[in-house]
């Protein structure tokens, strides 16, 4: 009984944390998508940002910007990019 018992406290916590981590996966993800957004919306102008959430969401996904594919082609992600990206994290 006392097994049983261990064994059932252990599965609710290790529950817990995969729960956790996967919201805390789900909100960076959320996170790059809106500086994509906020890029698209002409609100994002930080080059850095912006690079940053299209190699994030590229490596992730393994789906490619529609950009020109050029190293500067990375900072002028395109609406269907963001379309795409937010699917695939959905």
């Amino acid at each position: 009984m006392k097994t049983v018992l261990l064994a059932l406290i252990c599965m609710a916590s290790f529950n817990t944390k995969a729960q956790s981590s996967d919201s805390v996966v789900t909100s960076l993800i959320e996170a790059k998508i809106q500086v994509i957004s906020d890029y698209l919306d002409k609100k994002e102008h930080s080059l850095q940002k912006i690079s940053e959430a299209v190699a994030f969401l590229t490596e992730l996904t393994s789906i490619a910007s529609e950009a020109d594919g050029k190293y500067y082609g990375q900072y002028h992600p395109t609406v269907k990019d963001k379309e795409a990206w937010a699917n695939w994290s959905y």
